[in-house]
């Protein structure tokens, strides 16, 4: 079996094909900006993976370096400025504009710490507060003038015609179900399941359950109460392994906990994670249910 070669290229390629990864990215990005008394904790622990969408992003990784290691006030500068046009130009979810916006107020409150010579800081944060403030008032002004459940159930129905046509077909197959339900807890769908009504949330995780269960029952070609082995859910495709993808999706599911979210800890990260609390044998609608529930809550 050939493996691709993980290069630039190979970043853009899966970029292209899981677009939720440059909304992570910058939420990512904004929590690893933190002000103290004393030092300025930058992105330096993140993954290479984490680092080369930056520069996938970004398209110059020299200038961005030079303004994240720079003094502390400088370096808040560069960072602002490089986040300030990152949502102005990259981010298009409301779900990640929020995690930012929140984020942005936790590092206001620590600059109150700073001393009174770094006030073109605080002038800094406060515009790209109102800036990001902007943005999602923005989208919620537009969310609220088109109709929420339209919007999701038209998501929904693209993931899954990339499903169907083949998109994520090197991909094992537990590995496609997580994929689909990441990239729609980003988007329109995730937007309109936390904004719904209780019904109308229950309806589109309903909904979103039935298809997942058809679908993986359809990959396996399997009924979808029959139970499988764990190891042929995640058996690798005859299609040639993608490096650069394998390392995108563990990226994604990097947040989940192993006793909270084991579906997605399995069909995420590196197969010789100990999951304590995964099934070894499992049905098409076990497996959708339990992505739902991880993903958009019980």
């Amino acid at each position: 079996m050939n493996t691709a070669v993980c290069t630039e290229a190979g970043i853009k390629e899966v970029c292209d094909l899981l677009p939720c990864l440059q909304e992570k990215y910058i939420v990512d990005f904004a929590n690893s900006i933190d002000v103290t008394k004393d030092h300025l904790r930058t992105q330096d622990n993140r993954s290479s993976f984490f680092c080369r969408v930056g520069d996938h992003l970004t398209g110059d990784s020299a200038r961005r370096q030079t303004e994240i290691n720079a003094s502390l006030v400088d370096g808040v500068e560069g960072a602002l400025k490089w986040l300030t046009e990152l949502t102005s130009s990259v981010a298009k979810s409301n779900y990640a504009l929020c995690q930012v916006s929140a984020r942005i107020d936790d590092v206001q409150k620590n600059v109150a710490f700073l001393s009174d010579q770094t006030y073109l800081l605080h002038d800094k944060l406060e515009a790209l507060s109102l800036h990001v403030e902007s943005r999602v008032n923005e989208l919620q002004a537009e969310l609220s003038r088109v109709d929420l459940e339209q919007s999701a159930s038209r998501q929904l129905q693209q993931q899954f015609d990339r499903w169907k046509a083949g998109h994520f077909n090197q991909l094992p197959v537990l590995t496609r179900c997580y994929v689909v339900a990441e990239e729609l807890r980003w988007g329109a769908f995730g937007d309109c399941v936390r904004a719904a009504s209780q019904d109308l949330k229950n309806s589109l995780k309903q909904q979103l359950m039935d298809k997942l269960t058809v679908q993986l029952a359809e990959d396996l070609n399997a009924s979808q109460h029959m139970r499988v082995a764990s190891t042929k859910w995640m058996a690798p495709s005859e299609v040639s392994r993608n490096l650069a993808l394998e390392e995108g999706i563990q990226y994604l599911g990097e947040w989940a906990d192993s006793r909270e979210h084991p579906f997605v800890c399995f069909s995420s990260q590196p197969l010789n994670t100990e999951l304590v609390y995964m099934p070894r044998i499992f049905s098409s609608k076990r497996a959708s249910g339990a992505f739902v529930d991880e993903l958009f809550g019980k």
